[in-house]
């Protein structure tokens, strides 16, 4: 494909685009109208690289610097946010927008304090026999406008006696802030972290620093994002400060702070306790990506595990020694990054699973959640996550996370295609089969490949290689194909997904009129 067909391609996404705005953009910047170019032409070949917003919904330097693969890869941040970071769940907005939602007005507010004095009107032997308990609370503050909520939730834990550990991230955190925590909380201990391991390296991190031999429980806390307007996940409907409120609700709410500190004091097989509906089981391709990970640094999981989904949950100390003698530090998430299953996602769900491998149980405590009905069911019927019931299919774990987990599919289906009609997407540019790295890789291009390789590895985090590629030959060579492991296809334009590397070796050993059966994913 040559350049200009290239730049076409990119045309069509930015103009498509609802977060690029062409009459902002040419009243925000004046000499985009003086050099009368198109709007999105200047943008795509200048005004990225110049730092401009292609809209006012779009925060292009915040994204950048949330992500710093992308700026690293130096692409333009919305045609990135289009092409992948949508599907990766990754920030639109950046940190700079986010205020306003985390933000109570003066009635939810009082509200807050008129339920915290009947709380504790109603829990006061509760109160009064715990006062000894020894509580630490790790919070993480990424996005620094939340914790004016947060507080308010803290507040409800005052009449307890408990120590405060913040860590935040660094070039985000705003000094003020930590000086406000500071006069309310003179005792607070603070940590500054490179942007790695989302919320559980920084916690994991703070858990080497500490002695957790002096406390009973630990309430593990974090400043959720709220960026995401409608979110389905683990068969519920989150829509922006839903999940936020659900999971400081469910543990430091006016009446749960002391309905988590009871359960503790009365049962002794309780290891953990969050949001009763945020106590969730993993579906199958996650417990796998997990299990990996977790059988790397020898630790059993049950089959099947709970974890809390958020990440914000209170837990007994002593439960917390198998992860502690793992000595993960901020230096072993190096490689988080949003839309790759990583140390990170696997470590969230494993400090809560071996709450029950150690025989105890995590306890739900009940929250008000919107179901939302009727979004519920749309989601359900459009969710790819059906495609793990279908007994014909076998999806490649990684794969289904990166790129299909958090799709809308309207329908799919399997068929056969000619190997000529399969299309391969690589940096914007459309390839025949014949064309891509792999198959060049079989008629001898190894330094080709090897480059390939390296790109996809600083763009996507991607693990490729020559010995990989040699493993599966000889993997095919001896045991054929599985019927159900097929090449996964966009079938609105016959590009390959998934399983480039087999459709290029059937390509070579039966040229391009040979066809393959395929499964068929038609994108919403």
């Amino acid at each position: 494909m040559s350049l200009f067909r290239r730049r076409d391609f990119a045309y069509k996404i930015i103009s498509k685009s609802r977060y690029f705005d062409k009459k902002w953009y040419l009243k925000t910047y004046p000499d985009v109208a003086e050099s009368n170019l198109d709007p999105v032409r200047h943008y795509l070949l200048y005004g990225w690289k110049q730092g401009y917003n292609p809209s006012e919904k779009f925060d292009a330097n915040a994204y950048l610097t949330e992500n710093p693969d992308v700026r690293q890869a130096a692409m333009n941040p919305l045609l990135h946010y289009e092409q992948f970071g949508h599907n990766e769940g990754r920030n639109v907005r950046g940190i700079k927008n986010q205020a306003a939602g985390y933000n109570l007005n003066k009635w939810q507010q009082l509200l807050h304090r008129v339920t915290r004095f009947l709380a504790r009107l109603l829990y006061c032997n509760t109160i009064k026999n715990n006062q000894n308990k020894k509580i630490l609370v790790i919070l993480h503050l990424f996005y620094m406008d939340s914790w004016k909520a947060i507080k308010l939730y803290l507040d409800n834990l005052s009449v307890y006696n408990y120590d405060l550990i913040v860590s935040c991230t660094k070039d985000y955190y705003d000094k003020s802030v930590l000086d406000k925590i500071k006069q309310i909380h003179p005792e607070t201990k603070f940590y500054v972290y490179p942007n790695r391991g989302f919320d559980i390296g920084p916690f994991l991190d703070v858990l080497q620093k500490i002695n957790l031999a002096k406390y009973d429980i630990v309430f593990k806390l974090h400043s959720k994002g709220i960026h995401r307007k409608f979110l389905y996940i683990y068969n519920q409907i989150f829509k922006n400060t839903d999940w936020f409120y659900n999971l400081y609700n469910g543990i430091l709410g006016s009446f749960s702070v002391h309905k988590v500190i009871s359960a503790f004091a009365r049962d002794d097989k309780i290891g953990l306790v969050a949001s009763k509906n945020l106590i969730v089981h993993d579906p199958k391709h996650k417990q796998s990506l997990t299990k990996q990970i977790a059988d790397n640094y020898h630790l059993k999981l049950k089959a099947n595990y709970s974890y809390v989904a958020g990440s914000c949950f209170v837990i007994k100390a002593k439960c917390l020694a198998r992860i502690t003698k793992l000595n993960l530090t901020i230096q072993d998430f190096a490689k988080t990054r949003r839309g790759l299953f990583s140390l990170a996602h696997a470590m969230e769900r494993i400090v809560c699973a071996t709450v029950e491998v150690q025989k105890l149980k995590l306890y739900g405590i009940p929250v008000s959640h919107n179901k939302y009905s009727k979004e519920l069911k749309l989601a359900q019927q459009t969710s790819a996550l059906r495609l793990l019931d279908d007994k014909r299919i076998i999806l490649n774990d990684e794969f289904f996370y990166r790129a299909l987990e958090g799709r809308k599919i309207a329908n799919y289906s399997i068929k056969k295609i000619a190997l000529k009609d399969i299309q391969r997407v690589w940096k914007g540019k459309t390839l025949s089969l014949s064309e891509c790295h792999p198959y060049t890789y079989l008629n001898g291009n190894i330094k080709a490949y090897e480059k390939y390789c390296k790109e996809n590895k600083k763009l996507f985090s991607i693990e490729m290689s020559v010995n990989r590629y040699d493993k599966l030959l000889a993997s095919i060579k001896a045991n054929g194909f599985q019927s159900k492991n097929m090449p996964v296809i966009d079938a609105k334009n016959n590009v390959i997904m998934d399983g480039q590397h087999r459709c290029c070796y059937l390509l070579k050993k039966f040229g391009p009129d040979y066809k393959v059966r395929a499964l068929f994913v038609d994108m919403i």
